[in-house]
């Protein structure tokens, strides 16, 4: 199979080489960065290095022929579509225009901001060292492995649950019991939960938790109530977390430096919407204002999960016993395996 990719890359090379000799001189100049011509229209190797790079397979397989054969035809093959689309006016449809126009934005837009990757620097071993410790040690260095009962609640629940969530003890059964009295729908399940399934600002929350208290994660018209049955500690070594940790950091401050430099930028810009679109976010703001005048149930953080509330599933009311041992042990493996 190699034999045979290196002989038709001999062949592709010759055939170019041969394409080559019919130019003037000053097209001989550029004719090592000519890959194909497809109806006189030519690919160069930059665009083909292009297509290379975008696969995943592009580190391991960058030198070998075949590899290098099926970017080629893909090359080609995606010019000689966009040939025929051309032919069709394609190129003229609004479709083509709009799409273009947000690529080009995007990609300028990206540019402007990829040399600042170089300016991010490495956080250094002291940074790291009080991340593991002192910033999320739920995360690592205390981390622990949950078994809790999940109910997810839809926004018609909210209301027979917001006194509860603004007292001091708030069981699962009397969740229940609020919910069932109202007719609220609501899904009810045993989860194994883990630090990093939660977000940030939950963390600290982590080692005052108990079963007196659910943890409460918002989503658009829904809540997650999280109440914990049992957990078993599992420590990360710091050896272990410091890549992680690095690359949180990094990707941390390359984070802040962008948000810094796009409202620098926005406040260098003049910037002026349509009178309708000003109407839209004074009412956009106005909405925001009322809601954070109005009382929130306590300990519901700024958050959002993919788990939509359902119809009323109640699941058996099972302790937290040899199953859920095995459960936890199972979870806890894949955690790790996930985490190195």
């Amino acid at each position: 199979m190699k034999k045979a990719s290196l002989v038709r890359l001999v062949g592709v090379i010759a055939v170019l080489s041969l394409a080559a000799c019919g130019k003037s001189a000053e097209q001989k100049a550029g004719s090592s960065q000519l890959a194909a011509t497809v109806n006189g229209v030519e690919l160069t190797s930059h665009q083909l290095e292009f297509v290379m790079r975008r696969s995943p397979a592009a580190a391991a397989f960058a030198d070998n022929p075949e590899f290098i054969l099926q970017a080629l035809d893909k090359l080609v093959d995606d010019e000689i579509a966009a040939q025929k689309a051309i032919s069709d006016s394609a190129d003229k449809q609004d479709k083509f225009i709009y799409a273009s126009d947000s690529a080009r934005r995007e990609i300028l837009a990206q540019l402007a901001f990829e040399k600042l990757a170089n300016t991010v620097g490495k956080p250094s071993a002291d940074e790291v060292r009080t991340f593991y410790n002192d910033t999320y040690p739920q995360m690592f260095k205390d981390r622990r492995v949950y078994v809790t009962d999940e109910v997810v609640v839809g926004a018609p629940g909210l209301q027979a649950l917001k006194a509860d969530l603004q007292g001091s003890t708030f069981t699962i059964d009397t969740a229940l019991k609020r919910l069932d009295s109202a007719g609220a729908e609501y899904r009810r399940e045993l989860v194994i939960t883990r630090p990093e399934d939660l977000p940030f600002p939950l963390l600290p929350k982590l080692s005052a938790w108990s079963n007196r208290m659910p943890l409460v994660i918002q989503a658009p018209g829904a809540l997650r109530l999280l109440f914990l049955r049992s957990s078993e500690p599992m420590p990360i070594r710091f050896d272990d977390a410091r890549p992680r940790i690095e690359r949180f950091l990094m990707t941390q401050r390359w984070n802040d430096t962008r948000q810094r430099l796009t409202q620098e930028w926005r406040n260098d810009t003049k910037i002026v919407l349509a009178p309708r679109y000003e109407e839209m976010r004074a009412k956009v703001k106005e909405a925001a204002a009322a809601t954070a005048g109005s009382p929130a149930p306590a300990e519901m953080p700024a958050a959002a999960t993919d788990r939509p509330a359902t119809s009323a599933q109640t699941a058996p009311a099972t302790p937290a016993d040899a199953g859920a041992t095995k459960a936890i042990d199972s979870a806890i493996r894949k955690g790790i395996d996930g985490l190195k």
